[in-house]
């Protein structure tokens, strides 16, 4: 199994917006959310998801610990 795609929805909350991230996978009907928002801060949330993805996809959804690793020591 493999991450093959990251989506961002953005969805207003009145005094804020919520930006949640939708993970998919290679395998059909089987993927993820998560939610990253940072208050005022939406287009930067949304350009950090997009930077992340080429080095998240491709990876195996199930090592979270990993890909969290990657993410984390990667980029500088």
């Amino acid at each position: 199994m493999k991450i093959t795609n990251l989506k961002t929805a953005v969805v207003n909350a009145e005094m804020r917006n919520w930006v949640f991230v939708k993970v998919q996978t290679d395998q059909p009907g089987l993927y993820g959310w998560g939610e990253g928002s940072l208050e005022w801060k939406t287009r930067s949330v949304i350009g950090a998801v997009e930077h992340f993805a080429p080095m998240v996809i491709g990876e195996d959804p199930l090592r979270i610990q990993h890909i969290y690793q990657k993410m984390y020591r990667q980029s500088f």
